[in-house]
């Protein structure tokens, strides 16, 4: 029976497909110990087969020469190979000089050994009768006499091995269990078989080589190891994988939500800016020089004083209510967005398309939706609409700038009255640029000495001089004079009207302090803005000025419009009592304008009205006007004084007179003029 040659070329079969099967795996590709141990198992394989032909019998001396000296010469190759495997596979650093060290020392005996006649270890051999084992297989024996070379050869190996034993020791140490258990395992039968074949050697004992059993023990172990290791890398990846897939899914859905934020309003569910800009932009991308579109931008009338009335709550569902409708009215929108408060905005194709409509037409049918209250949140309210129409051409302005122009449009028609509609004219860029220019220059401007103040005279009906109206000019110097009307709903705008508004209190108190001691005492109006009397140091401020110049309080006269006053009407009454306890007169400019209701007037502490002058300018002067006069009539009951501005023409006056008028300001008077024109009139009319 043979049984010990098949085992042995079985083995060399195992170490093939070992090395063969690691070289091959992607793995090699990323870590060099896959690399070194599939080289090191086709090395071990050749060396398993060498000497099972060793062993055959009936072979000739010579031909046992040539396969020793070559199995010897496989075995110079393994030894440093292992080294570089075992240094990588227990983690070992700075390894690659001892490597080169061991390399060229093996390198050395396997020169040697291939100039030997009978290989490193016999400097002779002879054939020996043949071993018959213990089940009948026969196996060749050879002997001969030991070299002085082999000594240096086993001390080599044996210095191998006891390094491995202590990398075997660091393994334990890093509680790697399985690679050291294989290495551990391979080393002791290596002992054994190094041992036992040394003193064979040495003794010529008649045997079975088991000089190959220890790399196959190594080959079997560590490609177990090195082959779980990576089944569980495979594992490892593939569960990364699929968390990745997890991650990669949440954030696709939070990718998803992220463009649904940016592209769709949080409120109403409508696209918002962005997608319309997008859409904008593509309708201009198109070269159908046919294809029209336009832009309507719809504002609901009267929605910030509904959120500030009922709640954000229920001005979200006033919002939602009306873009339903919005949307309902627009069916064959290409875009129905929300903007930001009750802005929205309808982008629509023009022509002669089924599905194109004319904006006209659209405006006159929201406006007209409008007209059927708005229900929400158990309201019902009415609101209407005013429209910005600006249309879309090829080639033509950006999105944002046709939505700056359609803003621009919804100005205008909200300036002109609630609920109406307006097409963008490239004049109202002008004036948007022309404003934007002027709220700039306007920082600088009283630094630059561009503002100062005008007074106009006041008389009473026998032409004495009693006081004179503040009026700031700006001489700017590419616009020219800027006037009041202007400027002033500009500094609201920017905040800069309270630096105005103090420029002019003191300028006005400089003025009185400068006043002739022998001429009449006079008084002169301040115009104050609704902005500022809101702001809550105002009082403090007054006072601080007429202090710091010394002027007497009643000789001063802030005038202010009946919208301020009702405006907050409790802590505005409040500051205009203490404006009074301070002795500074308190007048009510544009009468008749305003919402001042009698019980406002009556309990607040003014001193004049002042009665506006397109009053004036459309009274008739034949026969007594009798809204002015009962504006008079109301004022005497108030013990009030009456200032009538804009008086034109002694007509004017003359007639205002006879219905009783105190006081008189207007061009047919004077004209605002400088202070020293202003001190010179005081002369005249002094005493």
């Amino acid at each position: 029976m043979v049984l010990w040659l098949p085992a042995q070329w079985l083995a060399v079969g195992i170490c093939l497909f070992a090395g063969a099967h690691v070289l091959q795996t992607s793995a090699v590709r990323h870590e060099p110990v896959y690399a070194v141990f599939g080289s090191l198992s086709l090395f071990v394989a050749l060396y398993i087969a060498l000497t099972a032909m060793l062993q055959m019998p009936a072979q000739p001396l010579e031909t046992v020469a040539w396969i020793e000296r070559t199995r010897l010469a496989v075995a110079c190759v393994i030894y440093p190979v292992a080294f570089v495997f075992i240094a990588l596979f227990t983690h070992m650093r700075d390894w690659r000089k001892w490597g080169y060290a061991v390399a060229a020392w093996f390198l050395t005996l396997l020169v040697v050994n291939l100039n030997q006649r009978w290989g490193l270890l016999r400097d002779s051999m002879r054939i020996d009768p043949v071993l018959r084992l213990p089940w009948g297989e026969q196996v060749a024996q050879f002997s001969g006499t030991v070299s002085d070379l082999a000594w240096p050869f086993f001390a080599s190996a044996l210095a191998v091995l006891a390094w491995s034993l202590w990398r075997c020791l660091a393994l334990w140490k890093m509680r790697e269990q399985a690679r050291a258990g294989a290495l551990s395992t391979y080393l002791a039968v290596q002992l054994l078989v190094v041992a036992y074949g040394q003193v064979a050697t040495v003794k010529s004992w008649r045997g079975p080589d088991f000089t190959a059993l220890p790399f196959l023990v190594l080959v079997v172990l560590v490609s177990h190891v090195l082959t779980k290791e990576w089944r569980q890398r495979s594992e490892d990846l593939a569960a990364s994988l699929d968390a990745l897939a997890v991650e990669s899914s949440i954030r696709e859905e939070a990718q998803d939500s992220l463009r649904k934020m940016a592209y769709r309003d949080a409120v109403t569910g409508l696209p918002n800016r962005n997608r319309l800009l997008e859409q904008i932009a593509a309708i201009q991308g198109q070269h159908d020089q046919r294809r029209k579109a336009a832009l309507l931008l719809v504002g609901l009338d009267g929605f910030h004083s509904v959120n500030d009335a009922l709640g954000h709550e229920a001005g979200d569902q006033l919002l939602r209510s009306f873009s339903d409708r919005l949307v309902e009215q627009c069916q064959h929108a290409m875009c129905v967005a929300r903007l930001e408060g009750g802005d929205f905005a309808v982008l629509i194709g023009e022509g002669p398309s089924s599905d194109a409509c004319d904006a006209d037409v659209l405006a006159r049918c929201l406006a007209e939706s409008m007209s059927r209250p708005l229900r929400f949140d158990a309201h019902a309210l009415a609101l209407g609409v005013s429209i910005g129409i600006v249309h879309v051409s090829q080639p033509g302005p950006d999105a944002p700038l046709l939505l700056q122009q359609a803003a621009l449009a919804l100005r205008s028609a909200r300036n002109r009255s609630r609920g109406s509609k307006s097409i963008f004219e490239p004049r109202m860029q002008t004036e948007a640029s022309r404003q934007i220019a002027l709220i700039r220059a306007l920082h600088e401007a009283m630094h630059a000495g561009q503002l100062g103040l005008l007074y106009q005279p006041q008389i009473d009906n026998q032409g004495h001089l009693i006081g004179a109206e503040a009026l700031m000019r700006w001489h700017h110097p590419e616009f020219g004079v800027i006037a009041p009307d202007e400027f002033i709903p500009l500094a609201e705008r920017s905040g800069l009207i309270h630096v105005l508004g103090r420029y002019a209190l003191e300028q006005s108190c400089a003025a009185l302090r400068s006043w002739p001691v022998d001429s009449r005492r006079v008084r002169l109006s301040v115009n104050v803005s609704a902005w500022q009397l809101r702001r809550a140091d105002f009082t403090d401020m007054v006072t601080d000025v007429i202090n710091a110049y010394s002027v007497t309080p009643g000789m001063l006269m802030l005038e202010l419009t009946e919208s301020a006053l009702i405006d907050d009407a409790t802590t505005m009454g409040n500051k205009v009592r203490l404006l009074r306890s301070l002795g500074i007169g308190v007048s009510i400019d544009d009468f008749g304008t305003g919402y001042a209701s009698l019980a406002s007037l009556k309990s607040l502490p003014v001193e004049e009205v002042k009665i506006d002058r397109s009053f004036v300018q459309d009274m008739s002067v034949s026969e007594p006007d009798r809204f002015i006069g009962a504006i008079i009539e109301l004022a005497r009951a108030l013990n009030l004084h009456v200032v009538a501005e804009g008086v034109e023409t002694d007509a004017q006056r003359e007639a205002l007179a006879r219905i009783g008028c105190n006081a008189f300001q207007g061009h047919g008077i004077a004209r605002p003029m400088e202070m020293n024109q202003l001190l010179a009139i005081a002369g005249g009319s002094a005493g």
